[in-house]
């Protein structure tokens, strides 16, 4: 039977991580009979892992042998060592992120997980690269960095593969009706310059003054995360012209709480919201997208149901996109919710991903020449 080995490379959660667990998850939940899934993990992550997962999720992590756990500090070139000697040569390896091996006798994986090469270095850029030279497979979830690179590797073409989704757990973000919904106008991610948090909070007092008018259903600004920008965030909001502003800055292990009672979600990272974890997981709640028009955004907050506003957008932008959302009626607001969550339930499934990594799979050789 052919062993996947899932190497996840980091002693903190995000999107690729929570991805590629919930791919783990629904393997051994399928018990398929051909492939053999294995997780490689930090002792580290898999704390963090235990704290936020529901107990039935809590057990399968305790009780798998198919989780393999590995000391973050002993570095990544011993990690790739630790796991190479537990592959053989009808094995998959497959590297989330993460450099692979320069040779293996085992098929290797590249995931390329990032929504655009800006978000690198020029260090960064070139691991990527290498770690496409070394790979059997690349997965690709960008698609402008899918096109760069077919044309980089014109020679590996058919290794390349483009992700076809990603994907949140619909039933825990699930939404109410928008009737009951709250006025809530949600931030939910790290609070750092590329998620341009800081841009937000500077012009949310005339963005406050344009809505408070039209949403009175207990209007609020909720902004939950953490990251290097939190103390000049909350320096900030102790100005005196945000004394009148319904303000709440928190970190929650449980946003899917605060998205099933609120309306708006705002998703301004520079580059690419696609396919942003936070998004959809709002989306699947029932909010209505607030995003920056940049990269393939569009591809997940789409038009019919979405308000744009520039990558580098000024205030003049906010208070343009806040008037069309203050005119826009009140059934036509909900029926723009109800179509957020029909995209997520329709187009980004835990089983489609599946399929995508199952194809990916089962087209490696048996045996690695």
């Amino acid at each position: 039977m052919k062993k996947i080995f899932l190497v996840i490379y980091a002693d903190e959660i995000g999107g690729a991580e929570l991805r590629f667990f919930g791919l783990w998850k629904e393997a051994i939940r399928r018990k398929d009979i051909n492939l053999n899934y294995n997780i490689v993990i930090s002792k580290e992550l898999f704390k963090v892992l235990l704290s936020r997962e529901n107990e039935e999720n809590r057990e399968i992590l305790k009780t798998q042998e198919n989780v393999i756990l590995y000391d973050f500090d002993i570095g990544y070139s011993n990690l790739k060592e630790f796991v190479n000697k537990r592959a053989t040569d009808t094995d998959v390896l497959h590297f989330i992120d993460v450099l692979p091996l320069k040779s293996s006798n085992a098929n290797q994986v590249f995931s390329i997980t990032q929504s655009s090469l800006k978000n690198l270095n020029i260090r960064g850029r070139l691991a990527q690269v290498l770690g496409a030279f070394y790979s059997d497979k690349i997965d690709i979830l960008d698609p402008s960095i899918y096109v760069k690179f077919s044309k980089l590797f014109f020679y590996k073409k058919n290794s390349l593969t483009l992700t076809t989704n990603s994907y949140c757990d619909v039933d825990q973000f699930e939404s109410t009706s928008f009737e009951r919904k709250k006025d809530w106008f949600v931030f939910l991610g790290r609070f750092e310059k590329g998620k341009q948090v800081d841009k937000l909070i500077e012009i949310l007092p005339q963005i406050h003054l344009e809505l408070k008018d039209r949403f009175k259903n207990d209007l609020k600004f909720i902004f939950i995360g953490y990251g290097s920008l939190k103390e000049s965030v909350e320096h900030k909001i102790k100005e005196r012209e945000y004394n009148n502003i319904p303000i709440e800055l928190m970190y929650s292990s449980t946003p899917h709480e605060i998205l099933k009672e609120s309306k708006f979600f705002f998703s301004l990272q520079m580059h690419n919201n696609y396919p942003s974890r936070s998004l959809l997981e709002a989306m699947s709640a029932g909010n209505i997208p607030i995003c920056t028009d940049v990269g393939e955004t569009k591809w997940l907050a789409k038009p019919d149901f979405s308000f744009y506003v520039p990558e580098n957008f000024r205030e003049d932008d906010f208070v343009e996109t806040c008037t069309r959302i203050r005119n826009t009626p009140l059934e036509k607001l909900a029926r723009k919710s109800e179509l957020a969550r029909q995209t997520v339930l329709n187009e980004h499934t835990i089983e489609k991903m599946f399929k995508h990594y199952y194809e990916v799979y089962n087209t490696l050789p048996i045996e690695k020449k």
